[in-house]
């Protein structure tokens, strides 16, 4: 007789050994040497590979995935279709979560084992028993089909999850567990029939707060409502947004069942849009749209400083920050770097989705209303200047903001490549819209734009530091548009660029000039710049400097 004791430890070496070999590939005299007794004491516990197996599975416990399944399906607190889709995401985030190494082996092998197929039918019946139960929940709550054979559907299920689990290693390809769990909720979409009808837990909804990119189809925005539907959620507002002719950006408030979790409605609006954010919400959400920008308008404007959080809300921003204006990160696809004052920038962040144009836009156009609102209020505001061109003319000197980006696009186009040399050194013809948010104001420092009284856009002007950690110098550059030169408004923004300089803290401003444009040498040194050497870039370009007074 083999004690207990000897016998676990038995048990424990065949399951290491089976997990890193293989189990076709042990013998008894393996499992004999790494548990340290004999082969006689191996022997009595187990006469052969087929009874050394039915220890070892036995012994192995249920996966985390098939845990998940075996709950009480007929308490409203489990909602069939969230249970399917938290399991279809955890077998492919982590394959072994779902099929253990030594059961992969024993089923690979099992066609040519009967003893094999006898250890590993227990296991495989527990998994088919706790996916039919929810395949045929699912049917009950309409959302399968009646007319497709229920052990065909738990047949796919469990053949996906060993394929996935078998092949996940060697795959050619990278597969996200976000794009596999969509799949399954788009696959589970197309097997509903009727819309289904459960009932809300007692407990209030739940409130969140999505925003999805879509083909700009109306056909894509029925299937969001559909999958939604799917999960009893209830949607309290819809808006939708061109963001370009072949996509549309949707925004939604919606109501869901308490037990609904985030990760589930996320890989449910996964499987029809894309760039998904799912954030809680309040009830306050559901107060319709315009009284909100009402009460809105009203904080702030008598308390201006909510402005950068309440612009972070407004893009669903996972983090903000106030800046002092020469410092911080430029704007991307994930940073959102708006000019609040003068002074100080609003960097809004987020990781999972990239900031859309439109968002740009309303997180502006949120600061404009802030800026409005303080400007009506008689205090001055930092905004912008009123000047006079040579020919006094009147023009607008103001912060750059994201929704002049279209604008200052066709401030290049308009300009002579002349010009645009001037002012970058080397022809640029296009613009990536990372590069035309930076130069529109989404960079350290501060950028200037000068607008006529029908708000066309006539010049640019940026400040910012010289490199990523060098906050003492400043470097100025300028574009004027072709018709608008020799009018004065060079010297105008030179003016404000020197101004703003100081209160950003620089110490001393550098300018780069082609050797050849006589007219902003003459500029720089009618200001007091001096010519300085700039051996870094040749003969054609010289440097121009200013000790600034902080």
């Amino acid at each position: 007789m083999v004690a207990d004791s000897t016998r676990q430890k038995v048990i424990r070496a065949a399951t290491d050994l089976y997990t890193t070999f293989g189990v076709l590939n042990i013998s008894r005299r393996e499992i004999a040497k790494s548990s340290g007794f004999t082969a006689g004491t191996v022997t009595s516990v187990a006469k052969n590979r087929s009874e050394f197996l039915k220890l070892v599975i036995a012994a192995l416990p249920y996966s985390s995935v098939t845990t998940s399944l075996d709950v009480d399906l007929d308490s409203s607190e489990n909602h069939a279709l969230h249970l399917l889709l938290a399991a279809s995401r955890d077998i492919w985030g982590d394959p072994a979560s779902a099929w253990d190494p030594t059961e992969l082996s024993a089923l690979a092998g099992s066609t040519f084992d009967e003893g094999l197929r006898e250890v590993l039918a227990q296991r495989i019946e527990h998994r088919w028993e706790k996916s039919r139960a929810i395949v045929v929940k699912l049917r009950e709550q309409g959302l399968i089909d009646p007319t497709v054979d229920l052990d065909s559907i738990v047949l796919h299920i469990i053949a996906v999850g060993v394929g996935i689990a078998m092949l996940a290693p060697t795959l050619p390809v990278s597969v996200s567990q976000d794009q596999w769990t969509a799949l399954s909720a788009r696959l589970l979409e197309s097997l509903a029939v009727i819309d289904p009808v459960v009932p809300h837990p007692g407990e209030l909804p739940r409130y969140w707060r999505i925003r999805t990119t879509v083909p700009g189809v109306p056909s894509a925005t029925a299937r969001l409502l559909r999958v939604l539907s799917l999960l009893n959620v209830a949607v309290v507002q819809f808006t939708s947004a061109g963001l370009t002719p072949d996509q549309q950006q949707i925004d939604a408030i919606l109501t869901a069942p308490s037990n609904l979790d985030r990760a589930t409605l996320r890989a449910a609006i996964d499987s029809v849009g894309k760039d998904v954010i799912v954030a809680s919400g309040n009830e306050n959400d559901s107060i319709d749209v315009a009284t909100r920008v009402l009460r809105l308008s009203s904080a702030v404007a008598t308390t201006p400083n909510i402005a950068p959080q309440a612009a972070a809300d407004l893009v669903l921003a996972q983090s903000w920050e106030v800046v002092e204006a020469a410092r911080g990160e430029n704007s991307s696809e994930h940073v959102l770097r708006l000019q609040w004052t003068v002074d100080h920038h609003v960097i809004l962040r987020r990781e999972r989705a990239p900031f859309t144009r439109i968002e740009y836009q309303r997180a502006s156009a949120f600061l404009e209303l802030v800026e409005a609102l303080i400007t009506a209020s008689g205090v001055t505001s930092e905004y912008g200047w009123v000047d006079e061109l040579s020919d006094n003319q009147p023009v607008l000197v103001r912060l750059a903001r994201p929704e002049d980006t279209d604008a200052v696009e066709q401030l290049h186009k308009r300009s002579s490549e002349k010009s645009i040399y001037q002012r970058y050194f080397t022809p640029k013809n296009t613009w990536r819209e990372e590069n035309l948010r930076r130069v529109s104001g989404g960079h350290r420092g501060i950028t200037l734009v000068v607008t006529d009284r029908n708000n066309q856009l006539m010049a640019l002007a940026n400040v910012f530091p010289l490199s990523a950690t060098e906050f003492q110098t400043g470097e100025i550059a300028y574009l004027v548009e072709d018709q608008f030169q020799g009018r004065g408004i060079g010297n105008i923004l030179l003016e404000h660029s020197q101004d703003l300089a100081s209160r950003l803290g620089f110490t001393k401003l550098v300018a780069y000039v082609l050797s050849d444009n006589s007219v902003m040498r003459k500029m720089l040194i009618g200001h007091g710049w001096l010519q300085v050497p700039a051996p870094d870039f040749g003969p054609a370009i010289i440097a121009f400097e200013k000790t600034m007074k902080v």
